[in-house]
């Protein structure tokens, strides 16, 4: 799956969560929500990064972190969606941001 395909179906998904959220009575989510909900799933890695340390790579760890991070994921995708920004566009841009300044620095990848 590329990245065209990740924010294609995370964009269907946060359609199928906003019409269940009208359904249900509660909220739909907007821009603050999910800049909320991404710095709390960065607040659980976080946490998991520290049981990690302290306890070593653990397969219950490792599985709740690859969990938290794609949590992450979506939250970052669906918030640059509600902010209109094109991610396909966007992320490549910056990935070369960041290739030319390791070039810069002289640092070989």
């Amino acid at each position: 799956m590329d990245i065209s395909d990740v924010i294609k179906e995370t964009k269907r998904l946060k359609g199928a969560y906003h019409d269940l959220n009208r359904r249900e009575g509660r909220k739909v989510w907007m821009s603050s929500d999910y800049l909320q909900g991404l710095m709390g799933d960065l607040g659980e890695v976080a946490q998991l990064l520290a049981r990690r340390k302290q306890e070593g790579p653990l397969k219950e760890t490792d599985r709740k972190l690859a969990k938290e991070l794609c949590d992450c994921i979506y939250m970052t995708f669906s918030l640059a969606d509600e902010l209109d920004i094109d991610m396909t566009k966007e992320y490549p841009i910056h990935l070369e941001f960041l290739e030319q300044y390791l070039k810069e620095k002289q640092v070989e990848q």
